[in-house]
């Protein structure tokens, strides 16, 4: 038929074109219509253990949003009982995303004793979250070696504190009693000042 051969790159066009438009239109659409927040400051917990509840509590306490995820059903009663909001399931699986609300979530924080697990979750969640918003705790024996055959920075998430806070010393913290505070910046008292009052 006549002009046959330019039917492959009309229909490119027009998938290109429609791609392109709902691409750049429809976040701003969804905030607009109240489907998405503009800068979502919430955290979503990979792991529901004692230290992930001691950071979500302190965190929704300040009014923002949480979530938590993990396969112990132990620690999913405990944060449940503690009213935070958790899920039982496998972070690693596709169904994943299902299962969980991330209304409001802007972060992951990866904190379960396992550092495996930890970065494959980082890995994972980069399909949703830009890897700037993903954080997991340092593995352990990091802080005695720093290149000690632990994944490469494109293969984990963001490293949350100091390279000697891990899972085991935030567990030995708090179980010895360590609470977490929140404290007020203003502009008489910034970061900086909070870092030298605190020794860092």
């Amino acid at each position: 038929m006549a002009q046959a051969e330019a039917l492959v790159p009309i229909t490119f066009m027009v998938i290109v074109g429609t791609v392109g438009v709902y691409g750049i239109t429809s976040s701003p659409l969804a905030r607009r219509l109240g489907l998405a927040q503009r800068n979502p400051q919430g955290v979503f917990f990979v792991g529901a253990n004692s230290v992930a509840q001691a950071m979500a509590t302190a965190l929704q306490e300040q009014g923002f949003e949480v979530g938590l995820v993990d396969t112990n059903r132990r620690d999913l009663y405990r944060t449940r009982m503690a009213n935070l909001p958790a899920t039982y399931g496998d972070v690693l699986s596709p169904a994943i995303f299902d299962g969980i609300s991330l209304s409001g979530i802007g972060r992951v924080f990866a904190v379960t004793s396992n550092d495996e697990l930890n970065s494959l979750a980082a890995l994972h969640f980069n399909e949703i979250f830009e890897r700037k918003e993903i954080y997991q705790l340092p593995p352990y024996g990091l802080a005695e070696d720093k290149n000690a055959g632990h994944a490469s920075s494109h293969l984990r998430g963001r490293f949350l504190f100091g390279h000697e806070s891990g899972y085991a010393e935030l567990r030995e913290r708090f179980d010895s009693g360590a609470v977490i505070k929140a404290t007020g910046l203003t502009e008489a008292f910034e970061y900086p000042a909070f870092q030298e009052l605190h020794g860092g």
